[in-house]
């Protein structure tokens, strides 16, 4: 190989380099976006402007809720399950009442693999929230402490990158006036029944804090790879341990 072959090579790979650390970035401000949108004024955008809507296996998995697969049952996730019409009180006119609704999700600790070949990436976020749910036994707000991880698989489209299928694992969700040791057994648990939702797959993975059990390190970090295959590196050799 000549110098100027050589060169043409190195340049080539740079620019390579360059192309995903852009990926880098713009999956951050995406998944930033995520969070910032994950409120129930705006709870019906996060499909159409998180998710790769393009793909008919796109799908989300949110705790014990099962996994929502396919276009219709990641949009339906969000703008009816978890939207502003479930749970909340109602107004006079019947429109939510969100009156002292107030929910914030941190993300942080980002692991980002980007594929070699820049179509795809793995991701891992930690994540610790507050939540303000309306307690119907009570008529009042509940705070709450939500805090948790996001296994993230992502792909590149037409429009750029998109949640392909993303797994939120909740470690623990309890009264904030209370230990996550304490308040264990309170743990918000899903009784949707899914038998009219064929869309919804069942639960994968849900194993929230009991100070009874192993507490497994899951998801695990993403490593580089080549090209996606399949989703084996979330849980990696934890997985026999479950």
């Amino acid at each position: 190989m000549n110098e100027i072959e050589a060169l043409t090579s190195q340049i080539k790979e740079m620019k390579q380099e360059i192309e995903r650390l852009r990926s880098v970035i713009e999956i951050q401000n995406l998944m930033g976006r995520y969070e910032t949108l994950l409120v129930p004024q705006t709870m019906d955008r996060v499909a159409p402007e998180i998710f790769a809507l393009w793909m008919d296996d796109v799908s989300m998995e949110v705790s014990d809720r099962g996994v929502c697969t396919g276009p219709d049952g990641v949009t339906r996730l969000f703008a009816e399950f978890m939207g502003p019409q479930t749970g909340e009180p109602k107004m006079e006119d019947g429109s939510p009442d969100l009156r002292g609704a107030f929910y914030i999700h941190h993300l942080d600790t980002p692991m980002i693999e980007v594929a070699k070949d820049n179509q795809t990436a793995h991701a891992v976020f930690y994540s610790c929230g507050v939540e303000t749910p309306f307690n119907r036994q009570t008529g009042v707000r509940q705070a709450k402490w939500c805090w948790g991880k996001y296994s993230v698989e992502l792909i590149r489209g037409e429009i750029g990158w998109r949640v392909w299928h993303m797994h939120w694992f909740r470690n623990f969700m309890n009264d904030y006036h209370a230990s996550w040791v304490e308040d264990y057994e309170n743990d918000t648990k899903d009784t949707r029944s899914k038998d009219d939702y064929p869309f919804i797959l069942p639960t994968t993975y849900h194993c929230p804090y009991d100070p009874n059990k192993e507490v497994l390190p899951v998801p695990r970090n993403p490593e580089p790879y080549e090209t996606h295959k399949d989703s084996s590196w979330i849980y990696g050799d934890w997985l026999s341990r479950d």
